[in-house]
């Protein structure tokens, strides 16, 4: 019914350290509400492009028989854990909205 996860990334690049944390609950067979929270939590001390806001992400999951769909709400329009955990710019006053599909392909059935 519930899954919880962690992940924890660094950033060569700005030479930072980031973890974010994230919960999947099940409220139908194929429909899951999503969360997930990270921060940088270690940093170079002069980086302007790190963000003292973290980034905060909502998404409601449909599964079907292939594809996964998600709408996800989140307050950063960055992607992937590198650029997520440099922060969001407008701290939690600005939001934004999109879609992602994904689909598993098992090449070794």
């Amino acid at each position: 019914f519930v899954a919880f996860n962690a992940n924890l990334g660094y950033d060569e690049m700005n030479r930072s350290l980031g973890c974010a944390l994230g919960l999947n609950a099940r409220f139908l067979p194929f429909l899951y509400l999503c969360a997930e929270y990270g921060q940088t939590v270690a940093r170079a001390a002069a980086d302007p492009d790190i963000q003292r806001n973290g980034f905060l992400s909502f998404s409601v999951k449909l599964e079907t028989m292939g594809p996964h769909f998600f709408i996800v709400v989140q307050n950063t329009p960055q992607i992937g854990m590198r650029k997520l955990m440099l922060g969001a710019q407008g701290g939690y006053r600005e939001w934004h909205g999109g879609f992602m599909i994904q689909r598993l392909f098992d090449l070794f059935k």
